[in-house]
């Protein structure tokens, strides 16, 4: 458009930045729609039979237990267990879901292929969170970001479940997001994070420098971000929440979930089923908060592991014995393995365990919930290490007498761990960031929430004006230029609906 039209019609060369600048507009526009049609900020009852009906139809029962927070927000998080044995006592495990995510992504495949289920076979305690703002949490406003997460859901959802279980030490898994939530909450609560024996990072999205998602480097250079937080302030306090459709009414076009399109935002995988993300998509994308998302487009834009405000993440809390393993796809378009490392490498510096890093080929981001051969060539290796947490913790011979369901586990996943290629760093090594370096103060960065924002009729009613003036202007602009065309070509009368064809190398443009 640009190449054939600016040619031609000076006139849009001068008011280049103005379409440029409604284009952003526009784009603002359809965040705050996006925010119009959002869900209310509540427990979701229907997504909790969901996942209550998933679990009990692959044999496991489960409990709900809430968590409230600090700062007044109620998460649900649930207990799995098999109603025919009790787990080891020094194995608990929680499970922590990324972005965009909620539980459900832990129990999207089979009784043998998602992850909860195989470590209640292993003789686990399992625990599965949630975040402040998916279907199972509620509170008041939507001023926060990755940051409360990290300093108040986490460590006081480990506190929470310390209590419940009466065990001192504890391990959690974590994938994308809840990565980065797990390592910052060192900074926050290093007291809390000291009782982790073992720490399995699952596609941990920590320093996006070298992001390779299409979508995400095109959010980043169109600065979304200050599209999002117009929207915000524009439209109140609510949930960002895109669904597939809206998303189809505001494109004019059916959208529907393909592997084209989670290739565009986290890699092209080789191991997802299509007819599994079709019903994978009934519980994915969850809502969050419009500053969660602006958080990480920061952070894409800087490649800092950073907080909302710009201070870095930077205290080390994890205590000398932990037992730390990362994986990382080799297709994976969010959370590369050159990134990870360096962040892991700064952070646990201090760490006395060295960290194994697993490299799966063919992996994006989401296949390590997602794809049903994660249970022979990701979990293998995640319940050995966690077995092997366990067993260093351990105080009592209590161990022992599970031994053997935890070996039969460990045979049942038919593929061998070979295929996954393996590399153990030292972190004592990689001495990057010094233990006298002075951590910076921690600030509350939030804006306080905004009024209860403008009705959805009236923002639909703005949106229309908007288009409405967009289109008369764009007509404007043609008929008078095809007047200047039509009076200085030769031989023509000064009438618009005389005008010539005007013709160029790139091709033939027709009168309106």
């Amino acid at each position: 458009y640009q190449r054939r039209v600016h040619g031609d019609y000076p006139f849009f060369q001068s008011t280049s930045c103005f379409f440029s600048l409604m284009h952003r507009r526009l784009l603002c526009l359809l965040f705050v729609c996006v925010l119009a049609h959002a869900a209310p900020f509540e427990v979701d009852q229907s997504y909790v039979q969901k996942f209550e009906d998933r679990v009990s139809t692959a044999g496991f029962s489960m409990q709900w237990h809430t968590v409230t927070t600090t700062d007044g927000f109620q998460l649900l998080i649930a207990r799995l267990s098999l109603p025919t044995s009790t787990a080891a006592p020094n194995r608990v495990v929680l499970l922590q879901h990324g972005l965009f995510d909620s539980a459900f992504t832990w129990v999207a495949n089979g009784r043998t292929s998602s992850l909860p289920y195989i470590l209640v076979d292993a003789g686990f305690d399992v625990w599965v969170a949630n975040a402040r703002g998916t279907w199972f949490s509620a509170g008041d406003g939507f001023s926060w970001s990755w940051d409360e997460m990290a300093r108040y859901d986490l460590p006081e959802t480990i506190e929470y479940i310390s209590r419940e279980t009466g065990q001192a030490r504890l391990s959690v898994v974590a994938h994308s997001q809840g990565c980065a939530v797990t390592l910052a909450m060192g900074d926050w609560s290093p007291d809390v994070a000291a009782r982790m024996n073992a720490f399995v990072a699952l596609a941990p999205a920590l320093s996006p420098a070298h992001v390779k998602s299409a979508l995400m480097n095109a959010a980043v250079s169109m600065h979304i971000d200050d599209a999002l937080l117009m929207g915000e302030r524009f439209a109140g306090d609510r949930p960002f929440l895109l669904t597939l459709d809206f998303a189809s009414w505001a494109l004019g076009t059916p959208v529907s979930p393909s592997m084209d399109l989670l290739g565009l935002v986290f890699g092209h995988s080789d191991h997802l089923d299509p007819q599994l993300v079709h019903r994978l998509m009934s519980f994915f994308p969850a809502p969050t908060a419009i500053q969660n998302l602006v958080h990480w487009l920061r952070m894409f834009r800087s490649g800092d592991f950073a907080q909302y405000d710009g201070t870095p993440y930077q205290g080390t809390a994890l205590p000398p014995d932990c037992n730390i393993t990362a994986f990382f796809g080799s297709k994976d378009a969010v959370a590369t393995q050159e990134d990870g490392s360096a962040v892991l490498a700064r952070r646990l510096a201090s760490a006395s365990s060295p960290t194994t890093e697993h490299l799966v080929p063919g992996y994006a981001h989401m296949d390590f919930t997602w794809a049903p051969d994660a249970a022979s060539l990701v979990y293998r290796s995640v319940v050995s290490a966690l077995l092997s947490a366990a067993s260093s913790s351990s105080s009592s011979s209590s161990d022992m007498s599970s031994s053997g369901t935890s070996d039969e586990v460990m045979h049942s996943m038919t593929a061998s761990s070979s295929t996954t290629t393996t590399t153990t760093t030292t972190s004592s090594t990689n001495d990057v960031v010094s233990s006298s370096v002075e951590v910076a103060p921690l600030n509350d960065h939030k804006a306080a929430p905004s009024d209860e924002g403008i009705p959805t009729g009236i923002l639909l009613l703005v949106g229309g004006v908007v288009l409405l003036a967009t289109v008369v202007v764009v007509v404007f602009a043609i008929a008078r230029n095809r007047q200047q065309a039509a009076g200085s070509g030769s031989g023509s009368s000064h009438n618009p609906a005389l005008a010539p064809v005007v013709e160029s190398p790139t091709g033939v443009y027709v009168s309106l």
